[in-house]
């Protein structure tokens, strides 16, 4: 609006307004694994373990409709001091308010689903975890037997004793069958 009264030119006005933005899509549609090194110490054998140390994946409804609105005015006045000398002078305020969400599915359901979802999935690798120290326990001590053996042809003891390899082969097998007694014992396996 404008306003003439003398040597000034006043304008003010304002301005009310909708806004909508409407997100038709998901922000993280596949999903995220992370491995940090969190089971092995190294994080590529806990990819190759399939162990992630983190995991988020999208799920539930991808609409998400937010509204808000947007508020501003303003004052401004050209003041003519002389033919040649003029002040222009203004004030503006704006205020966006927080997006809200049309529908209500936000605020109300993510957290739950959410909480759910993290759940399965602490309680699927905890299972899995399970499975694979067992395994790790009971593969690891005759590997390493074996490679120690297998490395060292020239200071075998045991090519000296009579009964070397048939104590070699039943230490590894007892290193196996203990653990794997005790997780059976335990209920893991």
């Amino acid at each position: 609006m404008l306003f003439k009264k003398g040597r000034h030119n006043m304008t003010f006005g304002g301005n009310v307004s909708r806004v909508r933005f409407d997100v038709q899509s998901q922000p993280d549609p596949r999903g995220t694994l992370a491995f940090t090194g969190a089971v092995t110490g190294n994080a590529f054998a806990d990819f190759l373990l399939g162990v992630p140390a983190t995991s988020a994946i999208a799920f539930g409804n991808t609409d998400a409709r937010l509204r808000g609105n947007s508020y501003d005015a303003y004052v401004n006045d050209d003041f003519r001091l002389s033919a040649g000398v003029t002040v222009n002078a203004g004030l503006r305020w704006e205020y966006d308010a927080p997006f809200t969400e049309h529908s209500g599915h936000l605020s109300s359901h993510i957290g739950f689903l959410l909480d759910a979802a993290l759940g399965l999935i602490n309680i699927e690798q905890n299972g899995i975890i399970k499975f694979f120290s067992v395994a790790a326990v009971i593969l690891i001590k005759k590997t390493l037997v074996a490679s120690v053996y297998g490395m060292n042809f020239h200071h075998m003891p045991e090519l000296e004793w009579p009964y070397g390899y048939p104590m070699a082969i039943s230490l590894m097998f007892l290193s196996a069958a203990l653990p794997f007694a005790w997780f059976k014992r335990r209920g893991w396996f």
